[in-house]
Parts: C-alpha cells; structure tokens; sequence
C-alpha cells in the first residue's frame, strides 16, 4: 500500500468512536507556554464539562421539583468570566506583541498585561515580579514570561513548508495551508500558537456537541506506607483532574434514580403489560415491601423516581430473594415432572414386557 493512500483520511463515516486523551493538569516549578497551553485546554474542557453535563443534569433535577437554586448558573458564570479574561487580557496582548513589528521583550509584556488589567480580572488574573498568576479551577499556577512570545511566533522551519507544500499528499499539503494564514475577527494574519490553540479547541468541542459523550476522570493514588494513602497527594490529583470542583454540582440527596417504567419492568412480580398509573404503580411496590414508610427515602417526580441508596439496595436484595424463589420453584416442579416421566416409562415397559409374554 502506498503512504499517501494510508495517510489520506475519509470523512466519509456514519458512526465513529472517538477517544480523547489529553494532557492532564500540570503545575511545576516553573511553567511555561506549554503548560499554560495545556491547562488552558484542560480549563476550556472542565467548562465543557460543567456546562453541558453536570448543569443538564442538574436542570432535569429542577423539573422533576428535586432541587431550587442558583448555584449552578454562578459556577458556569464563573468558568465564563475565567477563561474571557485569560484569552482577553493575557491571549490577545501576547498575540499583537508577537504580530508587531515593534521589538518587544518580556519586561514590555508584563507592562502591557499589567495595564489593562482591573479589578474585576484580577481575581482571576495577577502579575508577580517577572511572572503571571493565573487562578485555574484547581488552584493557582505562576507562570514565566520568560520566552513567551518567541514560543509563541511558533515559526516553521522553512525546510519543512517547502518538503510540505509540493508533496502530492493531500493530508501534509492541508498542514501547511492551514499554518499559513489565520482569520482572527474577519482579518487574515500570520497564526501563533495561542491562537493555533484557540481555534483548535473550539473546534474540538463543535466535534464534542455532536457528540454522545462519556467521561472517565483517572487518578493514580499513592502509599506512604503499606497502611496508609497520601491523602495529599490524592487530594492534588481528584482537584486536577477536576473533580471536587464538580462535587457541589454533582451532589444529590438521591443517588439512584429510574424511570417510572424501568423501575416497573425491574420490581414488579407482576409483569402487566399497559399499566394505567406507573406512578401509582411504583408506590404500591414500595408499600409491598414495606419501604414507603419515611418519605425522605423516596422521592417522586414528573418522569422518574429518586431512590436513597439504603432503599435501592433493599429492593435489590428483595428482587435476588424473589428470582431465587423462582429458581428453586422451576427446580422442584422439573424434579416432579421428571420422576413422573421416569414413573410413566417405566409402567410403560412392564406394560410392554406382560404383552409380550
């Protein structure tokens, strides 16, 4: 097979499976452009997060008359105005030093930033010494402006934009016609790597909103010793990976939650099939088995119904109780059955054996 029919790419596809697997949240000493690329990609993605996962659900809570507040709005507001103030007011200046043609050094960089910064970015937003502080979701992370804006022209070696344009494959030909230029509110200009990355994110998530997306948040926990964890450690990892900040969101008094016909299908001993009252339905399973007592364990809504945990696991131990029942039912009918079959060819052989004498 050739190279450039492997490297050709169809787009053509009904159904793909797509994993994305990025850069989790870095903080070290001392950070650069490239850190502040991959937390800015990891910030852009935990809003994502936020806003189309957590809230919805939280939404669908607030119609079913579980939950009445604000706090959701708030926290979406808040990821809204972090990362504007870092594409505006650190992105934008770093982008028109670096597209001037006006020597600048990092000491002007800081200057600039320092500028036009105000109150109300500040919170988000800080200069110290020769250095940015940026208040991420998990924590604040100091970044160097040393090199930032020669990292950030993100210029091609010349060798590579000839190889690239005059080779016949489509795939390396679009890789550099889409360096060459950059549209930035309507004009063309020269492409830096923050505005490379800005592009790149949004249109990974136009790709992610078509999406059916699921989420598996990773960590690697630690032992001090073989008795105990580093809970310190553990801590840094569940709040990089952005996962105490989505707790107050993803918090619910009821766990475990069905759909009134699911949970009809899964606990009812009698299977009607058009059952007039689902929600009725539901309440009389409960009262069956005794745990619809304390209404704080059960809440019922327009379209599911919200189990404590303590319930779930006492329906599900009824729901084993009763197939075991079942089993051991269907056992002893078959073992009846079959020693009447056994009974019934045997007479029918000693019938067979009289006749024959």
């Amino acid at each position: 097979m050739k190279k450039d029919m492997i490297l050709q790419i169809s787009t053509d596809v009904s159904h793909v499976l797509g994993i994305l697997d990025i850069f989790g949240f870095e903080c070290f000493d001392s950070n650069g452009i490239e850190q502040l690329c991959i937390n800015f990609v990891n910030e852009r993605l935990q809003q994502y997060f936020v806003k189309n996962y957590l809230v919805s659900c939280r939404n669908d809570l607030q119609k079913e008359g579980l939950i009445d507040d604000e706090e959701s709005f708030k926290i979406v507001q808040l990821y809204e105005d972090r990362i504007s103030t870092i594409e505006k007011y650190l992105f934008t200046v770093i982008n028109d030093m670096c597209l001037s043609t006006v020597p600048n050094s990092s000491s002007t960089l800081i200057r600039q930033v320092n500028a036009k910064n105000c109150p109300a970015t500040r919170r988000f937003l800080n200069i110290r010494k020769e250095n940015f502080v940026i208040q991420h979701y998990c924590g604040t992370v100091q970044y160097s402006a040393y090199d930032l804006l020669s990292k950030n022209t993100d210029k091609i070696p010349d060798e590579i934009t000839i190889t690239f344009s005059m080779s016949t494959n489509k795939f390396l030909h679009s890789l550099i016609t889409k360096n060459s230029q950059h549209q930035v509110n309507g004009k063309v200009k020269k492409p830096t790597m923050l505005s490379k990355l800005r592009y790149n994110v949004d249109l990974l998530l136009q790709e992610l909103n078509k999406c059916d997306t699921h989420y598996i948040r990773c960590i690697k926990p630690q032992r001090l010793n073989s008795h105990e964890w580093d809970r310190d450690n553990l801590r840094k990892q569940l709040a990089n990976t952005g996962i105490l900040e989505a707790l107050p969101l993803a918090r619910c008094k009821y766990p475990i939650y069905f759909i009134y016909w699911d949970f009809f299908k899964r606990y009812s001993r009698k299977r009607t099939a058009n059952c007039s009252n689902l929600r009725t339905a539901c309440k009389n399973i409960l009262e069956s088995s005794s745990l619809n007592d304390d209404n704080s364990l059960v809440h019922y809504g327009k379209r599911l119904i919200f189990l404590r945990e303590s319930v779930f696991l006492q329906l599900e131990a009824a729901r084993r109780r009763y197939r075991a029942e079942c089993v051991w039912k269907i056992e002893s009918f078959w073992l009846k059955y079959s020693k009447y079959l056994f009974a019934r060819i045997k007479i029918h052989i000693f019938v067979s054996i009289i006749k024959a004498q």
